[in-house]
């Protein structure tokens, strides 16, 4: 590129020191981007580790294209620390790239691909993006690193796949060199790593890893799967030989440098046994993120009673403290004042995006409904101008659940998460507005309901 004149020859060495190491990524990117030009991108899942190889792309050129796959499944925090880590950075030319709309309407139409298939899922949310991206590229470098699974241990610096060259810049970096160059460059942290995330995907295939575990072990655990296919080796893939101390081609027309040999693979940790609750909790979890990745835009009902609260708290474990859609109280205005100083202590305490409505009057219900009735109606007419007023695809709601395990009949679905189908029993005309207001298969998970058949 203008302005920089490539070295005779890039080295790379192996076992050499922590500030050798940087100055070989550094230089395998600059000769890299000085070669190959707009035809050279930088390929980042800006997950755990993403920070590192992104500022050594930056302090060479902030221009140089970043592509980034958008699964639909990422967590809400993997958005922000996308925005965060380009704008500290100032990258110029981060490109986000999302499956194919077709592709998955006719492959994954439920959302549900990743448990049935996750080598499909994986296929059509980031290896068919990312190939189709790379069309217009000759050169790309990714942060894979030998040491973070015994699937890696094999990879070199610089590769050919389908007819590209392929860069790990930082393929024999420690994690313990990666974090030290992030402190020393005041690198921004994942907000998913202190809780114990140390590779991060989509929300639906990642857990956090236990001590001792390798940072992949929280990928699609359970399964044998350990890779999403993006580094898996194709027909076009060339694999080059072991380096050594000699020049390498950054068009990959030179000596080519081999994989390192196979590490002994060594045995996973034995989970440890769910308890009956870990598992209902660890159930509805997987409901919130599910129905969040795939309704838009939602929220959850908060009655400010004790099954809501514990639908609150599941909600700020799913994503980690920080609940990211609204929160509505539906205000009848015959609430203790203790609850009303209850709901507005929590919500600042955990950062909720309260929304506090007031039901209509009783004045607006069917005079010929019994007392009772009419309360509820009142709540229903609420929830209805609530959702018209916010533009709701979908509900978070618990009341389903209370129902059940009092045994009581309900109009609402008692699935954990079903489809409101507004089937309100007509002598008591509770859902009745809500019937009205909401289409067939209108959204309406109960994340906490499947406690109910164990209770």
């Amino acid at each position: 590129m203008p302005g920089y004149a490539a070295p005779e020859a890039t080295i790379l060495r192996a076992n050499t020191p922590a500030a050798s190491r940087t100055v070989a990524a550094q230089d395998l990117i600059r000769a890299t981007w000085q070669e190959h030009g707009p035809g050279f991108a930088i390929v980042s899942s800006f997950g755990a580790d993403s920070a590192v190889l992104l500022h050594l792309a930056a302090s060479v050129d902030p221009r140089i294209p970043v592509l980034t796959l958008d699964t639909e499944k990422l967590f809400p925090a993997t958005h922000r620390y996308r925005e965060t880590l380009t704008a500290q950075l100032g990258l110029t030319d981060v490109r986000l790239l999302k499956p194919d709309a077709v592709a998955i309407a006719t492959r994954d139409p439920l959302g549900l691909l990743f448990d049935q298939d996750p080598d499909a899922c994986c296929a059509i949310r980031k290896v068919d993006p990312l190939a189709h991206a790379l069309t217009g590229f000759s050169a790309w470098a990714n942060g894979r690193r030998r040491d973070q699974a015994d699937t890696r241990r094999g990879i070199a610096a610089v590769e050919q796949e389908d007819g590209r060259v392929k860069l790990s810049p930082l393929a024999d970096w420690s994690a313990e060199e990666i974090e030290a160059y992030r402190l020393a460059h005041s690198l921004p942290v994942h907000p998913l790593v202190e809780h114990g995330y140390k590779s991060i995907g989509c929300m639906s295939c990642t857990t956090p890893v236990a001590e001792g575990e390798e940072a992949r072990a929280g990928r699609w655990r359970g399964r044998e799967k350990i890779e999403c296919g993006l580094h898996q080796a194709s027909p076009g893939v060339t694999p080059l030989p072991t380096p050594k101390p000699s020049q390498v081609s950054i068009s990959g027309s030179g000596e080519r440098v081999s994989h390192f040999p196979q590490a002994q693979s060594s045995p996973l940790l034995a989970p440890e046994r769910l308890t009956d609750l870990d598992a209902l909790e660890a159930q509805s979890i997987f409901i919130f993120r599910e129905a969040f990745a795939r309704i838009r835009p939602l929220a959850l009902l908060w009655s400010l009673g004790k099954d809501s609260n514990v639908m609150i708290w599941l909600a700020r474990k799913a994503f980690l403290g920080e609940i990211p859609f609204p929160v509505a109280h539906l205000d009848t205005g015959l609430e203790f004042d203790e609850a009303y100083a209850f709901r507005d202590t929590y919500a600042k305490e955990w950062n909720l995006n309260l929304i506090a409505d007031s039901c209509p009057p009783i004045e607006a219900t069917d005079p010929t409904l019994p007392p009772g009735a009419r309360v509820a109606a009142r709540k229903s007419l609420g929830l209805a101008q609530t959702v018209e007023r916010y533009g709701f695809s979908g509900i978070f709601a618990a009341s389903a659940a209370m129902s059940r395990r009092r045994g009581q009949k309900s109009a609402c679905s008692a699935r954990a998460a079903g489809w409101h189908l507004g089937r309100a029993r007509p002598a008591a005309g509770v859902l009745g507005p809500v019937q009205r207001r909401f289409p067939a298969r209108h959204p309406y998970p109960h994340p906490s309901a499947a406690a109910l058949d164990r209770a």
